[in-house]
């Protein structure tokens, strides 16, 4: 959840920083990196969220008005009900 409150906070995730570095190393190209962010940022951790909802002894609907509250309006909007990023990886 960490990495995914991340993404949101900054419009950008655990893949990005991983690519980025990979890249840097010269492991993988700029274009595969591109393709790994493209595919794995924002990827939500849905496998222990209710496990994490549980714990925090909060409903689903109160998680995600709290997390709304932390997009930042140069980073996201909102089209067709559904948060997206401005800018994007190129």
């Amino acid at each position: 959840m960490h990495h995914y409150l991340g993404f949101i906070k900054f419009g950008f995730g655990r893949a990005t920083q991983d690519a980025a570095h990979e890249v840097r190393d010269g492991h993988i190209t700029r274009e595969e990196g591109v393709a790994l962010v493209r595919r794995y940022d924002g990827e939500f951790p849905s496998k222990y969220f209710q496990e994490f909802l549980d714990y925090l002894d909060i409903s689903e609907e109160h998680f995600w008005k709290v997390v709304d509250t932390w997009r930042r309006p140069s980073i996201w909007t909102k089209q067709d009900g559904e948060w997206v990023l401005r800018h994007r990886v190129e």
